[in-house]
């Protein structure tokens, strides 16, 4: 306080923008600093027609840039994740306009392909809507009381199948009658989830092991499965929307990127935590409600 700007910040964006509050009468730039976001407002002040100094306005707008640049992901990912679908639906359908005189039946492998596209983008849209509504800090998601014990069964029994299909083991630890306050709905879809990641990542014939025990009054839910481990540095992001650690592998099993979106949000929302680790041996995602 009562010092020059420029001699409490020297940045040349600092100084670039008091240039034009003195020449056009107002400029502007943004920082960062300790981790947060400011915004520089600053206006020319006049006496007599002659400049005679600046005023300088302060925002702090980290969560607004944060948003900014959430958005702009947004977009940037949602063009790219349609933008294969409708490159095959097109190039299908041209395909069957080119033989107008064969039936339905003849061209039913290129409308199979058209029909399995458009269900991967209705997939998409329904999880970032899922996703948008569980955000909503007015939405209003019903808390009871429900047996997490119970839920995790169904899922498991529901995925038991599918890993069975793909050569794997699915094995349960769970004990009985863990109650939470929550959504019986997005407890048991992130559930499906976290198993339906692990299936999708886990090395041929291995097992994938759920367990579910009451931890420190808290509900604590592992999956474990042994594969490829998750890189260290992807372990940070591994929540983040359309982050993922092998994008083509990710597209092969069908996923967007937002499950673990997903279960980050509906873990928050529910006061809760979820975390990942890996090594050599084994990946766990834990959830604590």
């Amino acid at each position: 306080v009562g010092q020059p700007l420029l001699t409490v910040e020297r940045g040349s964006a600092v100084s670039h923008a008091l240039h034009d509050a003195m020449d056009t009468g107002h400029g502007e730039t943004r920082m960062e600093r300790g981790g947060r976001e400011y915004q520089f407002d600053m206006t020319r002040i006049e006496s007599d027609g002659e400049a005679v100094g600046a005023v300088l306005l302060t925002f702090d707008v980290t969560e607004q840039a944060f948003a900014e640049r959430n958005r702009r992901e947004f977009t940037a990912n949602v063009s790219h994740e349609l933008k294969t679908p409708l490159a095959i639906i097109s190039a299908n359908l041209d395909v069957i306009t080119s033989n107008p005189d064969e039936t339905v039946a003849e061209q039913g492998k290129w409308f199979g392909y058209i029909r399995s596209e458009a269900d991967k983008m209705s997939r998409l849209i329904n999880e970032m809507l899922y996703i948008a509504r569980e955000e909503r800090t007015d939405s209003k998601t019903v808390m009871a009381e429900l047996d997490l014990s119970e839920a995790a069964e169904g899922a498991c029994l529901a995925m038991e199948a599918v890993a069975f299909e793909k050569g794997k083991t699915l094995i349960t630890d769970i004990e009985p009658n863990v109650t939470v306050k929550g959504d019986k709905e997005s407890l048991t879809r992130t559930i499906n989830i976290l198993i339906d990641n692990a299936v999708s990542h886990s090395s041929e014939h291995s097992e994938i092991t759920v367990r579910l025990k009451k931890s420190r009054g808290k509900a604590k839910l592992t999956v474990e499965n042994q594969g490829k481990p998750i890189p260290k540095e992807d372990l940070q992001r591994i929540f983040d929307r359309y982050y993922r650690t092998d994008a083509s592998r990710s597209r092969d099993t069908g996923g967007f990127g937002l499950g673990l979106a997903i279960a980050k949000t509906v873990a928050e929302k529910h006061g809760g935590s979820i975390t990942a680790e890996s090594d050599e041996n084994r990946t766990v995602f834990t959830l604590i409600i």
